[in-house]
């Protein structure tokens, strides 16, 4: 494999990288617009990376899809600045990476549909073509299949994952999954409140059930401004499933409205089952009953239909908070929406919030709703909320809270006091139990300050995962051991079973552990000595060899790049353990501090 290549897609050189294959999750490639998760050639200097499939793409090539002419690959469409000729042929989406173009006919064809394949090679003359209705015609469809297979498609209509036959309609521009080309041209939905005939089309419009931006297909009525995208069109009205007449339909009192408006709450039941739907208001998904509300275009839980319009919350004493609402298109691939920051977890929020316009002070409803557990530490002077529910951080993604402890960044969960914004996450506790029986596994685990290797010898690619979550692990963060089965686990992995311990009365447990501490900082200074003595004989051991001898040596440890190495590996553990120094003096500092509270 070449270490450079001069590709046409970029003026610079482009160089292989291999050692960027966790960096490369968050890279994406310029040509097939995918997340790059192997090896790919990259300029850095200018962000430019090109995963190697799209590297080996032919210049020229010939698609059943456009049989006139070859098709020509550039580094993006020709028409760029022109919307309508900017699109793919095949999928309708704006060509954002590379294409395969034909001048000619004026004719687009992103590189991942380019790998979409008909089944067969007679598709045209075939006289049980599947088709489509749509605007009154039979349009006729395309079955295929992918030709690479971790490819993922999303369907024109639903924008759902289409897991099966990918159906082309090049007529429409749209590619579909089996269920979508079945839908009807025309409905009726008790949703709308006109009750007129729905009718099958493209345009631009807001859903009137969720209030998400569709800029495809979706159901309208041509005698009023009302229109339902596909995914909201299947939801129906639990009044209608058991045998409401319409007029009790209007009548029915579902949810006494927390908002100022006299519309009622109407409740649906997602009857296909296929389509996954969000709140407006916490951005969770929604399971069981979907409160639809026409008057604002939310889709809600109920608790989110019933909150109080106006609270008093532990989070911000000085003031009431109030309600504020708006919708975030949380339903839609398509969704846009402006942030807020909230105060209480740092993350990012949006949809509803609770606000304090005196003091600028924002709140996510997530936070606002959840009953807290919350201990009292002798660190701080007020109770220190936990911030760890599963139902809270399945949307905390990018919490800016750092440690008043350590100073560093804190992952959930963590332990907070919002009014005084002091944090501290979970492994800077003084407090943390020595050992405890896990639930899940037949030997105690050990709380342990050293870097425990996925193996037990002394490989240089080791690697440091937690067995619980299998994440990566952050040194020199404490973790949990077992010495016997080899399982280490973050603390966080194993807060639900140490919770209850730590509302323990700590004074006994925390001379026994200054005692321990202090003899762990007495060890690890020994281990600094040892690799200090170890570093300062390799270093004279390579300065003793001549560059060539050094560069030709490969058999010995202590020549040429294996001596590199090994210099590079205890330089390493030289500095996680100074660190390690660090953390435990500090720790041992708070542990007496902790003590002379005590008594």
């Amino acid at each position: 494999m070449e270490k450079e290549i001069d590709h046409f897609s970029h003026t610079h050189y482009l160089i292989l990288d291999q050692d960027k294959r966790k960096e490369g999750d968050q890279m994406t490639c310029n040509g097939c617009t995918n997340k790059i998760s192997a090896d790919f050639y990259g300029c850095t200097p200018c962000k430019h990376y090109v995963c190697k499939s799209c590297v080996g793409l032919a210049p020229k090539i010939r698609h059943p899809f456009h049989r006139e002419h070859p098709l020509t690959l550039f580094p993006q469409s020709p028409y760029k600045r022109a919307t309508d000729s900017a699109s793919c042929d095949v999928c309708g989406m704006e060509c954002d990476g590379f294409v395969f173009h034909c001048s000619k006919c004026k004719f687009n064809l992103h590189v991942n549909c380019a790998t979409l394949m008909p089944t067969t090679n007679n598709y045209k003359a075939s006289e049980q073509q599947t088709r489509h209705v749509y605007k009154g015609s039979e349009h006729p469809l395309i079955p295929c299949y992918r030709k690479n297979k971790q490819l993922d498609f999303l369907c024109s209509v639903c924008d759902q994952h289409i897991k099966g036959t990918i159906y082309v309609c090049l007529d429409c521009r749209a590619i579909m999954d089996e269920s979508c080309i079945q839908l009807p041209q025309q409905i009726t939905h008790h949703l709308h409140p006109d009750h007129h005939t729905l009718t099958f089309t493209s345009s631009c419009v807001i859903c009137e059930a969720c209030g998400a931006f569709k800029d495809r297909f979706c159901y309208s009525c041509s005698e009023c401004p009302f229109r339902l995208d596909v995914r909201c069109a299947s939801l129906m009205p639990k009044a209608i499933i058991e045998n409401y007449d319409d007029q009790s339909l209007e009548n029915h009192q579902v949810v006494q409205a927390s908002f100022t408006h006299p519309d009622d709450w109407i409740p649906c039941d997602n009857t296909k089952g296929i389509f996954s739907f969000s709140c407006s208001a916490c951005g969770l998904c929604i399971e069981g009953t979907v409160y639809v509300c026409l008057y604002f275009n939310f889709l809600l839980h109920k608790s989110c239909a019933e909150l109080p319009r106006q609270i008093k919350h532990p989070f911000h004493p000085p003031h009431p908070l109030v309600l504020h609402y708006k919708n975030f298109s949380v339903n839609s691939s398509n969704s846009s929406a402006v942030s807020y920051r909230c105060k209480a977890c740092k993350c990012s929020g949006l949809g509803f919030k609770y606000r304090c316009g005196e003091c600028d002070f924002e709140m996510d409803v997530t936070c606002a709703s959840l009953t807290y557990s919350t201990l009292k530490f002798e660190i701080h002077k007020h109770p220190l909320a936990i911030f760890n529910d599963p139902t809270f951080t399945k949307r905390k993604t990018d919490s800016s809270v750092n440690c008043n402890i350590c100073e560093n960044f804190t992952s959930f969960p963590f332990f907070r006091c919002v009014p005084c914004d002091f944090s501290i996450k979970l492994c800077c506790f003084s407090i943390l139990p020595y050992t405890f029986k896990h639930s899940n596994h037949r030997h105690s685990l050990t709380l342990t300050y050293s870097f425990i290797k996925d193996h037990l010898d002394n490989d240089f690619d080791s690697e440091y995962y937690c067995d619980v979550c299998e994440e990566m692990r952050e040194l020199p963060e404490p973790t949990y051991y077992c010495e016997d089965c080899h399982c280490v686990a973050h603390t966080g992995c194993v807060f639900h079973e140490i919770l209850p311990l730590l509302g323990r009365e700590w004074p006994l447990v925390l001379k026994e552990e200054i005692v321990m501490l202090q003899a762990k900082v007495d060890a690890v200074i020994m281990k600094i000595k040892s690799l200090t003595i170890k570093l300062t004989e390799l270093e004279k051991e390579i300065d003793r060899q001549p560059p060539r001898i050094v560069t030709d040596i490969f058999g010995s440890i202590l020549g040429g790049a294996r001596a590199k190495k090994a210099k590079t590996e205890l330089e390493r553990q030289h500095k996680m353990i100074q660190a390690e120094v660090v953390s435990l003096r500090k720790k041992l500092g708070t542990l007496k501090r902790e003590t002379s509270a005590l008594h």
